[in-house]
């Protein structure tokens, strides 16, 4: 993340900041105070420029974002490489029959009933179309449920033939439910304060699963929870008495400016969001623990 860090553009923001907020022309941590005091936040820094650049010049060159990527006059380059993996293991059955006139007034009758137990495992949420990384550093570091993932799918057709060539047909799935993945909120102005916990260089709002909870903030796997629907909420509160208010990768890159100690970081809400608990009658299911 620091290896994308330009020292000189974050402290040109820091002083336009500051100096827009009547703190003077200055990036030290007085001015910076005195703007945050006057209501200065993340989003007024990163519009002067103490962002990504693929947020503040939306992915075309950024010179003079703090964070202007392996080359500011270049911009984003986004490249796509055959490197996911994905694995589907399941035990599947049928059963069908072929009957021709079964009883008075039906000529034919066929019919299928299928079972399968599976489990869909990648480092993606979805196997078809185009796919970004969960994290672009290390887009294979990441396996758990697919997107696509049904531990139990039931499905049932078949067709019925009437005198008259007349043929009704009728086809229907039951299945469990999808797994979630949890994401932190964080698109926007500053998101690379808010929401990148992966180190992505100019990601905005990078993919965070809760599994932070119980490994360092700059790792990521996935993992997805499928359970009663008291496990979201006991998540959320783990995630917001021991993460929420912490520091990013790129937050920390600021210790040579103005926003050192890392509290300065704080006050003006650069740093990982509080997350509101969901209803607690409403009835949720995420991904297992892998």
């Amino acid at each position: 993340m620091c290896a994308f860090f330009n020292k000189t553009n974050a402290t040109a923001a820091i002083t336009a900041t500051n100096a827009g907020f009547g703190c003077g022309a200055s990036a030290s941590a007085v001015a910076t105070n005195c703007a945050i005091a006057a209501g200065a936040t993340i989003v007024d820094y990163a519009g002067n420029g103490l962002d990504s650049g693929t947020n503040l010049c939306g992915g075309g060159p950024c010179p003079t974002a703090a964070f202007p990527g392996q080359n500011g006059n270049l911009g984003v380059n986004q490249m796509l490489f055959p490197s996911g993996r994905s694995t589907f293991n399941a035990f599947e059955t049928s059963l069908r029959a072929n009957v021709r006139n079964p009883f008075s007034g039906v000529k034919g009758l066929n019919w299928i009933v299928s079972y399968s137990l599976s489990r869909y495992l990648g480092s993606a949420l979805d196997s078809d179309f185009i796919n970004t990384a969960i994290d672009n550093n290390h887009p294979t570091a990441s396996l758990g449920p697919n997107g696509l993932d049904r531990t139990h799918q039931f499905s049932f057709g078949g067709t019925i033939d009437l005198p008259g060539y007349i043929r009704l047909g009728a086809v229907g799935h039951i299945y469990s439910p999808l797994p979630t993945s949890l994401t932190l909120p964080g698109a926007g102005p500053g998101g690379i304060f808010i929401s990148d916990v992966t180190v992505t260089a100019q990601a905005t709002a990078a993919v965070f699963i809760l599994s932070v909870i119980s490994c360092p903030a700059q790792t990521l796997a996935l993992t997805v929870v499928r359970s009663r629907p008291t496990i979201l909420p006991r998540f959320i509160n783990q995630y917001n008495s021991t993460v929420a208010g912490g520091t990013t990768p790129a937050d920390r890159c600021l210790s040579t400016t103005a926003c050192s100690p890392w509290r300065n970081c704080r006050r003006w809400a650069g740093v990982l969001p509080q997350l509101q608990a969901p209803p607690p009658t409403r009835s949720v299911w995420l991904a297992e623990d892998f």
